[in-house]
């Protein structure tokens, strides 16, 4: 195995330590299964916009292709990848081609623009704030080992030691 390839496993797998705890898992499931559910709602929302008979089915099908064409990184942001993917299963799924190209523009639209401008601001607020400060720690936002939910006992495996830069 590469370095390169250890290192990124070593990091993936860190980034798993706090799952280790019931209380974590229980939250992240909640909070994965709460963020999909919004997204269903938003796909069923957006095809009810452009195609009065879209079910419930064919929103599950346009969050499933959406999501699967953007692992796929072909283009910055996907631009092409979604857009050429999407409208094909949606259309052999029984939607009409405008709608299904309607309903896939939009929701890309909508979450290039939401994920740029969300990234954009907290990349400048880290970005900003870390390079002002003599001693540069880790920011809460994002640091690798997020703390429980409230009323957990248990403290992070590692902590912030101010004299080396890395974790111990």
């Amino acid at each position: 195995m590469t370095e390169f390839a250890r290192q990124k496993t070593t990091l993936f797998l860190d980034g798993l330590l706090p799952l280790r705890q019931l209380s974590c898992m229980l939250s992240a499931i909640t909070l994965t299964a709460i963020i999909w559910s919004s997204e269903l709602g938003s796909y069923y929302l957006i095809g009810r916009a452009v195609w009065v008979d879209m079910s419930l089915s064919g929103a599950l099908l346009f969050l499933v292709v959406v999501n699967f064409a953007s692992l796929v990184p072909l283009t910055t942001g996907g631009i092409g990848t979604i857009e050429a993917t999407a409208p094909l299963f949606l259309i052999s799924s029984g939607i009409p081609s405008n709608p299904a190209l309607a309903m896939v523009l939009i929701q890309h639209a909508g979450q290039y623009v939401f994920t740029t401008v969300t990234g954009e601001f907290f990349t400048s607020l880290v970005a900003f704030t870390a390079y002002r400060s003599p001693d540069p720690k880790p920011s809460p936002l994002f640091a690798p080992y997020h703390r429980c939910p409230r009323g957990s006992s248990k403290k992070p495996a590692r902590t912030w030691d101010s004299s080396t830069p890395q974790w111990d």
